[in-house]
């Protein structure tokens, strides 16, 4: 399942936009700049994105799907409510 998500994790020219609060996009920006800081190492929102996502895809295969990975699924979500 792991390899599946690495997977889609590849760097690609395609990207999408995902709405986060300004709160925790602060967050997650100030952790990128901690990892960078304390590692002195390159990182970035993307990879610290790409990372988020991938580990909660593995504990949603696991808890909801049987362990098994999940596919990719192309038709676009309803609307959600605003945070």
């Amino acid at each position: 399942m792991v390899n599946d998500v690495e997977r889609h994790m590849r760097p690609s020219r395609a990207t999408s936009t995902v709405n986060v609060t300004h709160d925790l996009h602060a967050l997650a920006r100030a952790a990128v700049r901690l990892v960078r800081r304390k590692t002195g190492r390159p990182y970035s929102l993307m990879q610290f994105t790409q990372e988020a996502f991938a580990a909660q895809l593995r504990v949603i295969a696991e808890t909801y799907n049987d362990g098994r990975a999940i596919g990719p699924d192309s038709e676009p979500l309803e609307p959600g409510k605003a945070v």
